[in-house]
Formats: structure tokens, C-alpha cells, sequence
């Protein structure tokens, strides 16, 4: 944590955070509550008498959104998820939980889906999987870039055990899932299985490479 601040704030960042960005994405938000955290943090003038984020946020000509509608009213339980996540450091990603920007589901509900012919993305993870960890915060960046809703599902959760999950997806398509692996991605085009992919070295450190491989897969799926 960079700063002091009482609970009341939390509300007051989430709210500048959503007035100045909340058309760029979760990430443009973020960087929002970052720029506001860094000048309570900051010590340099012009913001040297600057303690609060109260302040900050209503520091003359400092925010355009306190002054329209989007600034009122109470922020949403996950915008003041986001504000919290905002006084860790900036790049600091590990520390914000899948569910709270992405859609986790169950694996019955992966078969409702694909029944229904949905267009989705659906990643496995496991909390016990290392290289999940090691992926993790890029993961997190591409989605708060992004805003683009992909799906989670968690091996070896306390509801749905690697077992049960195979089970489940292997009897049910048993052409579309061989195994279960994590960290690994299913590409699915109106309920058609399009690509399923792990990721590389390379693309698990490197988050150029990452993106780059989302996004080859998830672009034709966001025209759908």
C-alpha cells in the first residue's frame, strides 16, 4: 500500500475513475486511480500540500470528471474493487482475483454453451498450477485492457475437482476435449471448437507475445 486512506475515499476514486475512463476499459480506469494515488504519494510540487485523495480529486483544474453526471451517485461494488486494486503499484496485477473481471463458470455451464452455440473464449487455470501463477498477470493486464469478457473455469476448485470436470467435457465431447490442461485456452465460434492452445515460454513472460496470441483468436470472435 502507497498511501493512508479512509474507507469513505474508496467510493470518491471509484467514482473519478469511472467519471474520467470509464470509456476506455478497466485499464484506462486504472491508470486513473494510479495517477490519482501518485500524487497523494507524490512529494514534488505542485502536489507537495496534497494528503488526501480527497484532495487530489478536487485539487482546482486537476479532474474534468468531477464536474458531470458520471461522477455521481455511489460507485459499484466492482469499481471500488478496482479503486482498492489502484494503491498497490501500478504494474502490480497479481493481487486482483479472476472473478472479478471475468466470467467464471462451471463446467456444466461450458456445456450449456457449447449447446447453445455460443461464440466464447473459455480458460482453464488452477490455482496449484505454477505456470497458471506465472501467466497470471498478464492475463489480468489483457482483460483490463481489453474489456473483453472471457470466460474462466477453475481445476481443482472447491466445487468442481479435475476429476469431475473431465468427466463432465471428455463424456460430453469427447472430439473437443481430450484432457484438461492449465493454463490452456478453448476459441469457440458459435458453438464450434476453432482452436485450443497452451501457451509457450516465451509467451508466458513476455506480454507483447501474449497479446498477440489472444488476439489472433479473440478478434474474429468479438466481430461475431
Amino acid at each position: 500500500m502507497r498511501i493512508r486512506y479512509k474507507d469513505k475515499e474508496v467510493d470518491l476514486l471509484a467514482r473519478i475513475m469511472r467519471a474520467e475512463a470509464v470509456g476506455e476499459g478497466l485499464f484506462g480506469m486504472k491508470l486513473v486511480g494510479n495517477v490519482v494515488v501518485n500524487r497523494v504519494a507524490a512529494s514534488c510540487s505542485p502536489f507537495k500540500k496534497i494528503t488526501t485523495l480527497e484532495q487530489a480529486i478536487f485539487q482546482k483544474n486537476a479532474f474534468e470528471g468531477t464536474k458531470i453526471p458520471l461522477f455521481n451517485g455511489g460507485a459499484t461494488t466492482k469499481e471500488r474493487k478496482l479503486a482498492n486494486y489502484s494503491y498497490d503499484e501500478p504494474s502490480d496485477y497479481n493481487n486482483i482475483d479472476y472473478k472479478d473481471y471475468t466470467t467464471s463458470i462451471s463446467s456444466n455451464e461450458l456445456v450449456n454453451k457449447i449447446n447453445n452455440d455460443e461464440s466464447f473464449v473459455v480458460y482453464f487455470y488452477s490455482e496449484g498450477c505454477h505456470y497458471c501463477h506465472e501467466v497470471k498477470p498478464l492475463f489480468i493486464r489483457y482483460i483490463c485492457e481489453k474489456d473483453f469478457v472471457i470466460n474462466t473455469l477453475e481445476v481443482n476448485s472447491e466445487s468442481e475437482s479435475y476429476a469431475y470436470i473431465k468427466d463432465t467435457l471428455c463424456t460430453n465431447f469427447p472430439t473437443v476435449f481430450e484432457d484438461i490442461y492449465t493454463p490452456y485456452f478453448y476459441f469457440f465460434l458459435e458453438g464450434e471448437k476453432v482452436a485450443q492452445k497452451g501457451l509457450t515460454q516465451e509467451q508466458r513472460k513476455d506480454y507483447r507475445l501474449f497479446k498477440e496470441f489472444l488476439d489472433g483468436y479473440v478478434k474474429p470472435l468479438e466481430t461475431n
